[in-house]
């Protein structure tokens, strides 16, 4: 399996850190973003794992999504 970051994505990531920010602590947001690497990288092993994902069934790849919190990963 491929794995391929969007710009997109790596916008939201930002913009969600710029938010945690306001409220948690440089450290809790690093274990945040930690732990969603950490389940990327379980997905990566189980390409199988989570629901599919409606907004990319167009491209007909199956396309999966994984939410972890409030964050989904797709």
């Amino acid at each position: 399996m491929k794995l391929v970051v969007t710009d997109s994505a790596w916008t939201s990531l930002a913009a969600l850190t710029d938010y945690w920010a306001e409220f948690k602590t440089s450290d809790r947001i690093d274990a945040r973003v930690d732990e969603l690497w950490n389940n990327v990288d379980w997905l990566l092993e189980k390409p199988n794992a989570g629901q599919f994902e409606e907004y990319l069934e167009e491209l007909g790849m199956r396309h999966r999504r994984w939410v972890v919190k409030e964050v989904k990963i797709a």
